[in-house]
C-alpha cells in the first residue's frame, strides 16, 4: 500500500508521504517546514530503522553541527527501533477510527467512484468534518480521507493506492550507513 497526506496547518504547508511492504518493513518521507524539523526519509525493517535528511532535521535528530556534517547526504542506522508499530497501516490509519459516521454522498476519487462516510471529530484543534471515500465492490478499502477543522486552522488530504500490491522497499547500501551511537558525543 501507498499513500500520501498533504496538510495545511496554521498557514502552514506540510507533507507525508509512506509505503507498507509487510507489517514490518516500510518507507516513511516528511516534508515539513524547518520550525517543525524538515525534510527526511525513514526506512524499516524487522532488523533496523535508517534515516537521513535535510540538515534541518538531522540538527533535530543529532543537536549536533558537526554530527549533522558528518553524516551529509548518508543514511542513519538508528539507535531507536520502532518497527513494531511504524509499518502496520493499523497504526498509520488509527487517527481516522470511525467512531459515529453518517453515510455521505456518493464521489469520485480519480475517475472511481467512492461511498462516503462523513463524521464529526474534536481534538487540539477544535471540531472537524472527515469524510472517508471508501471504493466499492468485492475488496472495499479506503482511497481518501479528508479532514477540515472548522476553525479553518487544517486541512488535511490523505490518498491510498496500491492495495493488493507488492511494494518494494530496500535497505540504504552499507557504505552509505552511518551508525547513530557513533554520531552521539562521548
Amino acid at each position: 500500500m501507498r499513500g500520501t497526506m498533504d496538510s495545511t496547518q496554521d498557514g502552514m504547508s506540510m507533507g507525508y508521504t509512506f509505503e507498507v511492504a509487510d507489517p514490518e518493513t516500510c518507507r516513511h518521507t516528511y516534508d515539513f517546514p524547518a520550525r517543525m524539523g524538515g525534510r527526511s526519509e525513514v526506512i524499516t525493517t524487522a532488523q533496523a530503522s535508517y534515516a537521513r535528511g535535510d540538515v534541518t532535521y538531522l540538527m533535530t535528530l543529532l543537536k549536533s553541527a558537526s554530527a549533522a556534517a558528518t553524516v551529509g547526504d548518508r543514511w542513519i542506522r538508528l539507535n531507536r527501533h520502532p518497527a513494531a508499530k511504524t509499518c502496520q497501516t493499523g497504526e498509520l490509519l488509527d487517527t481516522f477510527a470511525l467512531k459515529k459516521p453518517r453515510r455521505g454522498n456518493d464521489s469520485y476519487v480519480d475517475g472511481q467512484k467512492t461511498g462516503t462516510l462523513v463524521e464529526k471529530k474534536a481534538d487540539d484543534l477544535g471540531e472537524r468534518n472527515v469524510t472517508y471515500h471508501v471504493a466499492p465492490g468485492d475488496d472495499p478499502h479506503l482511497v481518501k480521507i479528508v479532514s477540515e477543522a472548522e476553525s479553518d486552522r487544517m486541512t488535511r488530504t490523505t490518498t491510498l493506492s496500491d492495495f493488493n500490491k507488492r511494494v518494494q522497499i530496500q535497505t540504504p547500501p552499507a557504505d552509505r550507513v552511518v551508525q547513530e551511537q557513533d554520531l552521539q558525543p562521548g
